[in-house]
């Protein structure tokens, strides 16, 4: 006989979709007195107890040209690419100065994760963040800005299962 298991993994399809938008940020071009930024999101990778928590990159926006107060396009991703359904594993945001001919400068990061970011879902209100360079070689933090939350919204999609045991 053939027997068929199926595991639910819970809620890791639902796509979650944000508006990012940034302000104060440094001026990083000389030439122009202007920034041309990206966000480069990141969850953290689970490690052993004790060692230093790593993160791993899932998505990088467009660059917002020449621009001190960057609004991004939306960003739509699942659950699963966010947070491996983990509700409360970190989210690191960074943002970055964009350059062509040397290497992308860092701007500032900032973390959290699907829950505080359910609650702006659930009240609809503005997310602020401050933007940290903790980088620099003289262990001195810098803020470097805010990055907003503008709006989450959290749709559910549905997998095979969920339109078996739907009828």
């Amino acid at each position: 006989t053939l027997s068929v298991t199926a595991e639910d993994l819970g809620k890791i399809h639902d796509k979650v979709t944000l508006s990012l938008s940034a302000d104060g940020l440094p001026t990083t071009d000389m030439c122009s007195r202007r920034t041309d930024a990206y966000c480069l999101l990141k969850r953290e990778v689970h490690e052993p107890p004790g060692s230093e928590p790593k993160f791993i990159p899932f998505y990088r926006t467009a660059v917002k040209e020449m621009c001190l107060k960057p609004k991004w396009p939306d960003i739509s991703v699942s659950v699963q690419q966010l947070c491996r359904g983990d509700a409360n594993r970190k989210i690191m945001i960074e943002v970055w100065d964009w350059n062509r001919v040397q290497a992308h400068e860092f701007i500032g990061a900032c973390t959290t994760t699907l829950a505080e970011l359910k609650v702006v879902f659930d009240s609809n209100v503005l997310m602020r963040m401050e933007l940290v360079n903790d980088r620099n070689k003289r262990k001195r933090v810098r803020r470097r800005g805010f990055l907003y939350v503008n709006s989450v919204t959290i749709e559910p999609k549905y997998s095979f299962l969920d339109y078996i045991q739907g009828g």
